[in-house]
């Protein structure tokens, strides 16, 4: 990223001002919209280089107890950030001992974008349950949640790259439309849906 930071320090002290402007936000301007474009640029950066991790498309599956990797993540960060907003969340896992064979960074990284996402978009106490099953092809996860929901019209672009559900000039939760395209993408590269 040293060509983009230097690409930023060209163009934001390139700015020149009149002898009408106000001088105090002549450079503020120009340097807080590229702040904004090189923090774009930066999130799209890192999404690839995971993507990369991928192994030309081939997941790097190991196995362990669905369990342990969920508590895991559970209890670190999610339950304490729902727990503080008043909400819960439940996991039923059965059986109980269930095993998968997973890539363990991407795995997780599609758990926690799915938990982040019933967090950000639920404007009361949230109530998060994670029901894991093993089935004669492998094993389903769900997670269902209290939060706003998505209008039946944007239902079909959700998993687009990029796509934020339309709000007009308006967006409350940030975010770049990658997190569910990623989610897509390793549930495939796994064998699911």
């Amino acid at each position: 990223t040293s060509w983009l930071n230097m690409c930023m320090t060209f163009v934001c002290g390139d700015c020149k001002c009149t002898d009408n402007d106000d001088h105090e936000h002549c450079n503020a301007l120009p340097a807080a919209q590229m702040i904004h474009v090189m923090q774009y640029v930066e999130v799209f950066m890192n999404f690839e280089r995971l993507l990369a991790t991928l192994n030309g498309g081939k997941e790097n599956p190991l196995p362990g107890q669905l369990v342990v990797w969920l508590n895991g993540l559970l209890d670190k960060t999610y339950k304490p950030l729902v727990r503080s907003r008043g909400g819960d969340i439940l996991v039923h896992i059965n059986p109980p001992g269930l095993k998968i064979y997973a890539d363990v960074l991407h795995f997780k990284n599609v758990i926690s974008n799915l938990l982040d996402n019933a967090i950000k978009y639920c404007q009361r106490k949230p109530y998060i349950l994670i029901d894991c099953m093993e089935t004669r092809d492998g094993v389903q996860i769900s997670i269902k949640d209290n939060g706003i929901g998505i209008p039946k019209e944007n239902l079909s672009h959700i998993f687009d790259k990029f796509y934020r559900i339309p709000t007009g000039n308006l967006h409350d939760v940030k975010g770049f439309g990658l997190g569910l395209n990623y989610v897509k993408l390793i549930c495939k590269q796994h064998g699911g849906s």
